[in-house]
Order: C-alpha cells, then structure tokens, then sequence
C-alpha cells in the first residue's frame, strides 16, 4: 500500500470521527437543550445547504450540479432540524432498526443451528443478542422515558468509538 494511499485513509477516519464526535456531543447535549440545539442546528445545517447553491450558481453557472444537489440535501434536512428535535429524528429511527437487527440475528440463530450445523452453545447465545436486542428495539419505541436514555447512551458510544477511533489513527500514523 502506498503512502498516499496510507495518508488518504488516515485523513478519511480522522475526518469522520470528528463528524462521529460532534454528532454524539449533539446527541448527549440535545436532551437537556431540546429545542433550541435543533434550531441552531437547522440553521447552521440550512444555511450551509445555501451556500453551496448560491456558490454553485456563482462559480459553474448552474444548478444542475453535485453541488447544488448537496446544498439542497443540506437545506431540507436543515428544515428538518428545524420542525423536529434532532434525537427525535435520530431516536426514531433506532428502535426500528434495532428491531429489524434482532429478527436478523434470531432467523440467522435458527440458519446456524439447523443449516449450518452450529454448536447448540452459539445458538443459545445468538438467540439471547437476537431477543434482547427485539426487546429494547420495542421498549425504545413504546416506552416514551427509555428514548432519552436512548439518546444519551447513543451520544456516550458515539463519542467512545470517535475518540478510540481517533487514538488508535494517530498511533499507528506515529509509528
């Protein structure tokens, strides 16, 4: 591999862990602020969106461009910011994939055991993840004091993983 290729990678994770750490920072600060952290955060979001139309007409002369598209893709979801908390957008759609995740594991358990031919040890164990993650996928969705916790435990991980994440890159860019 060579060393361009070594420092693109690096520069990509340091990049989207930085993303990962602001949005996890986000998450955690927007049950206590609520409101007022989605409506900066729709305006900042939607304002960006309109600079990169008003640029892509100033500079290319058109609108038909990936950056007039990404400024639109900005503006609506700085819109949604706006109307909708932004742990309300995230939480929402957690619950479902959990669930969605742990019906893959249960039918995937059930794959391992009777296609397979797995040990009854991994079947068991993938049952457990599979039914414990379907249990706190509909909690998270039907007992409305879990979603804050939720947001915050979401916040708190994505935070962890940024900062590992970023540790990790520059040892190993050290070395």
């Amino acid at each position: 591999m060579s060393n361009k290729h070594f420092q693109n990678n690096h520069t990509r994770t340091i990049v989207v862990s930085c993303i990962a750490l602001v949005i996890g920072i986000l998450l955690c600060c927007s049950v206590s602020l609520g409101d007022l952290l989605s409506w900066f955060i729709g305006i900042a979001v939607a304002l960006c969106g309109v600079m990169y139309v008003v640029n892509s007409i100033l500079q290319k002369k058109t609108v038909l461009n990936a950056d007039a598209v990404l400024g639109a893709i900005l503006i609506a979801f700085g819109v949604m910011f706006i109307k909708d908390s932004l742990a309300n957008i995230i939480i929402g759609f957690l619950p479902y994939l959990m669930i969605a995740i742990g019906i893959i594991v249960l039918g995937d358990a059930f794959l391992a055991k009777f296609v397979r031919n797995c040990s009854l040890a991994v079947f068991i164990i993938m049952l457990m993840v599979g039914t414990a993650v379907t249990t706190l996928g509909f909690c998270f969705m039907f007992i409305g004091a879990w979603q804050n916790a939720l947001s915050i435990a979401l916040g708190c991980l994505l935070i962890i993983i940024s900062v590992y994440s970023l540790i990790t890159t520059f040892v190993a860019k050290n070395k």
